[in-house]
């Protein structure tokens, strides 16, 4: 894990997911991104992240029902 933490980033754009990734490695945080909601729970299942930046509109799955279900496994994890 990096010295600042491990941030998720969950955008189904994937322009966007590029940008943000470049925009917080730069400032040293390790990224994962993924492009939807079932995606992002695998990983917030199986690897440590201090928070999730996700879209809100996205097919399948949108933000706020990632946001519900992120809390199931994660109460505590800030999500933006």
């Amino acid at each position: 894990m990096s010295r600042n933490g491990r941030i998720l980033v969950v955008d189904d754009t994937e322009s966007f997911r590029f940008l943000i990734n470049r925009c917080l490695e730069d400032a040293g945080y390790e990224t994962i991104c993924v492009a939807d909601g079932a995606a992002a729970l695998a990983e917030l299942e199986h690897s440590p992240v201090n928070l999730v930046i996700s879209d809100l509109v996205m097919p399948g799955m949108d933000g706020v029902a990632l946001l519900h279900q992120a809390r199931g496994l994660r109460p505590n994890i800030p999500f933006v």
